[in-house]
């Protein structure tokens, strides 16, 4: 669980492909992104839901969850990371 960002509200969140920033009311900002590695293609590849969705409300949970322990089905496995936040 992201402790810090539950109990907040944003007022705009503005999506760039690579990363996305959150703004709160008092200024207070948040950026999703990822430095990426040599090797790495990094991007944003699902938004559920519209994230103007999130503006106004109060932010109830906010996560990170990863595949990295998962076993490889195939020699080319893809890692997968994901932040989660619900309101």
């Amino acid at each position: 669980m992201i402790e810090e960002l539950v109990g907040k509200i944003f007022t705009s969140i503005t999506n760039n492909d690579n990363e996305i920033l959150f703004t709160c009311g008092n200024g207070d900002q948040y950026k999703m992104y990822h430095d990426q590695n040599c090797c790495e293609d990094v991007y944003i590849d699902d938004v559920c839901g519209d994230l103007e969705d999130l503006i106004g409300s109060q932010i109830l949970k906010a996560s990170e969850d990863s595949n990295h322990d998962m076993p490889s089905v195939t020699a080319n496995r893809i890692l997968g990371h994901s932040t989660i936040y619900q309101q």
